[in-house]
């Protein structure tokens, strides 16, 4: 008789050992899918940031991201173009240039925006006020800021 192969025991025990390291592989996974998706929201309001700046210089006119007014910063939209009263972020304006739903894309991060007016407007030089957004996702906190005199946006 050969003593060739494995007996079923042994073969067992294999698939108990890497079960137990993809279980544990898995489970650390699942912190950095989170951390992933916590700068992505980060990186996401400072490209539409840029997005504004840059096409107020482009197109010489004023653009804005305009934050929800509902108290819970649960959506902002892009808007270029203001309605009959000359104002971007009002009830008249037509169809954002692009519109994020923050609740849906990212539930796990909590939102806080610091701009007079609940906007961040961009004049055709560039220039903006100073403000910021903070975004929080236990433990990680981080804001994407804008100066105002330069219109410089980072996220921090």
């Amino acid at each position: 008789m050969s003593n060739k192969g494995f007996t079923l025991l042994e073969l067992m025990v294999i698939v108990v050992v890497i079960g137990t390291l993809a279980t544990i592989a898995i489970m650390s996974l699942s912190g950095v899918t989170a951390g992933y998706r916590f700068k992505g929201a980060a990186r996401e309001i400072y490209s539409d940031m840029q997005v504004a700046r840059l096409g107020a210089i482009k197109g010489g006119t004023e653009w804005a991201l305009c934050f929800s007014a509902d108290g819970t910063f649960s959506s902002y939209s892009i808007r270029n173009a203001p309605g009959a009263d000359r104002t971007l972020c009002t009830a008249d304006d037509p169809s954002p240039y692009r519109q994020v739903d923050c609740a849906s894309n990212y539930s796990e991060i909590t939102y806080v925006e610091n701009f007079p007016g609940t906007k961040v407007s961009f004049s055709p030089r560039g220039t903006s006020v100073n403000g910021n957004v903070t975004l929080t996702s236990a433990p990680r906190s981080r804001q994407v800021t804008v100066n105002g005199m330069t219109g410089n946006i980072r996220i921090q």
